[in-house]
């Protein structure tokens, strides 16, 4: 194992404690979590919350008048907006924005985050489509999963950055980053993602797909969701690189096969998140969407 610097914690736990505190998400998160638990919470009641939150209902009210939607009219209150996109499609938008704000203001500087930001939320409308594909309850959870999937890489910048140096020196000259930064830690950033998201109070099933998209064969609650990250992650990267015309090669036959894909199906997906990706980006990551791939 290659010598680091200094003494790196002993699992994915001890770094995510260190660092929990910095990417807290705010109250108003929780609050309208909380909420949405309830069947018979009133739309009125979660308008009144959500408002609360300024850039919050600015988000929602962009979201429902956007072309995504195709809404007829203009939407201006909260109320109607909720009852428009549902509540689980509310939860969703609420988490997206908030888990973007938590990073966004911590000091990440060795990796490119605006193309960080660009792949996840490729990803997660790659992860979407496919989780509507084969037939997963509530695919909207798959949005959230896919863009949390690498969520463990910007932890490992802020708690070992010299590991995401040593990562990126490797990488540049063939070897796999992710096998790389298990002989460096004793994990990856797929498992470090994982413990952010149960810390983050995810449940059991998207926490494993998180923890094993890399390698979908040791996920066991989420096996279907690890595959479909699987594949998600392998399109957006090959979207990215202007490869997609050989993202097949570059996925897990296992997954693929479990799945029950084929590459014309994949192709249209991709189509379908290349149309909704610059508008999603810019809601989730305002100022975001202008430069870069994809």
């Amino acid at each position: 194992m290659t010598a680091l610097p200094h003494a790196q914690p002993a699992s994915p736990r001890d770094m995510v404690a260190r660092v929990d505190k910095l990417v807290a998400l705010p109250e108003i998160y929780w609050l309208v979590r909380e909420r949405l638990q309830d069947p018979q919470v009133e739309m009125r009641e979660l308008g009144r919350l959500i408002q609360q939150d300024v850039d919050l209902t600015a988000r929602l009210l962009k979201l429902v008048n956007s072309a995504a939607y195709g809404f007829p009219g203009r939407v201006d209150t909260v109320t109607r907006a909720i009852t428009l996109v549902g509540l689980r499609e509310l939860e969703y938008l609420v988490f997206a924005g908030v888990a973007f704000e938590s990073f966004a203001r911590l000091p990440i500087d060795q990796i490119n985050v605006p193309s960080f930001w660009r792949h996840s939320v490729f990803a997660a409308l790659v992860a979407r489509g496919l989780a509507g594909v084969v037939g997963v309850l509530h695919p909207e959870r798959l949005f959230i999963t896919g863009l949390l999937h690498d969520i463990g890489r910007l932890v490992m910048c802020l708690e070992a950055p010299e590991v995401v140096k040593a990562v990126m020196a490797r990488r540049d000259v063939g070897a796999d980053p992710n096998q790389v930064e298990r002989e460096l830690l004793g994990f990856d950033h797929a498992e470090l993602g994982a413990a952010l998201a149960e810390s983050w109070r995810f449940p059991a099933v998207m926490v494993d797909a998180i923890a094993h998209h890399h390698r979908p064969a040791l996920a066991s609650k989420g096996y279907l969701e690890a595959c479909i990250l699987h594949v998600a992650d392998v399109v957006s990267l090959a979207v990215d690189a202007q490869e997609e015309e050989n993202f097949r090669e570059y996925c897990d036959a296992e997954a693929w096969n479990r799945l029950g894909l084929d590459e014309a199906m994949v192709r249209t997906l991709i189509q379908d998140a290349l149309m909704d990706f610059l508008e999603t980006l810019e809601l989730i990551t305002p100022g975001m969407a202008d430069g870069g791939s994809l």
